[in-house]
């Protein structure tokens, strides 16, 4: 919802939650995709070892 309320480039933003989605598709098992608007999940990953 703050994404849609916020947008300025709606066609950016649509195209790009495609793309992800893509990534995952393809590679889900070797990416980790997360809010950057979330601090808990931030924190979450930086304790992984890469």
């Amino acid at each position: 919802m703050f994404e849609k309320s916020a947008q300025t480039l709606p066609a950016t933003r649509i195209e790009n939650q495609r793309r992800m989605g893509e990534l995952v598709r393809d590679h889900g098992d070797g990416v980790t995709v997360f809010s950057t608007h979330s601090s808990i999940e931030f924190h979450a990953l930086d304790q992984v070892v890469v």
